[in-house]
């Protein structure tokens, strides 16, 4: 699989990629289509605490059948514009069949997706800030499908990360503070 690099727009603007200017969305969309992955930059706080903004998802087609409760998806929503929001039910069958999704921080659902709607799944994302140093995560990693399940079943979770990351991001604070304090003296 080849991947693209651009970021998302709402349908009909453009975006400067190289030496030429695209319809970001409707480039995006054709490109996951077409069988190819695309990066994209993460906007907006409506992921957090997972996502905060300024990540890349690597976005792989996907068709909506093969698609599970918990995964990140890229849609397209009202007007055109790209949502990446984790994908939290399924409902209805053959033609009538919705995708569900919101965003961690959100209480409410987004309006559901039919299937001509859904692009792609998730299957990394750079740039997580994980403690003090940015890193890349697989979507396929058992520590990201076991979060993932818990953002998408539990009610809640959305406070309860926010209180963890705040907690670790204390912690790793903590213990950098007291390690560039502490003097080791060997002796001669």
């Amino acid at each position: 699989m080849r991947a693209h690099e651009c970021s998302a727009g709402p349908a009909g603007s453009a975006k400067r990629i190289g030496a030429a200017t695209f319809p970001s969305s409707e480039l995006i969309e054709g490109l996951l289509r077409s069988g190819v992955d695309v990066r994209l930059e993460v906007g907006g706080q409506s992921m957090r605490p997972m996502l905060a903004g300024g990540e890349i998802a690597t976005v792989a087609p996907a068709s909506p059948e093969s698609l599970a409760c918990g995964e990140l998806v890229l849609c397209r929503g009202a007007g055109g514009r790209l949502v990446l929001h984790r994908l939290v039910a399924v409902s209805g069958t053959g033609a009538g069949r919705r995708w569900h999704t919101r965003g961690d921080a959100l209480m409410a659902c987004d309006e559901p997706f039919e299937a001509r709607q859904v692009l792609g799944r998730v299957a990394r994302i750079e740039g997580l800030r994980l403690g003090v140093a940015p890193a890349a995560a697989s979507t396929d990693a058992l520590w990201w499908r076991a979060a993932s399940r818990c953002f998408a079943t539990v009610s809640g979770a959305t406070r309860v990360a926010r209180r963890i990351t705040a907690r670790v991001e204390q912690v790793t604070k903590n213990l950098t503070i007291r390690s560039n304090s502490r003097k080791v003296r060997r002796p001669l």
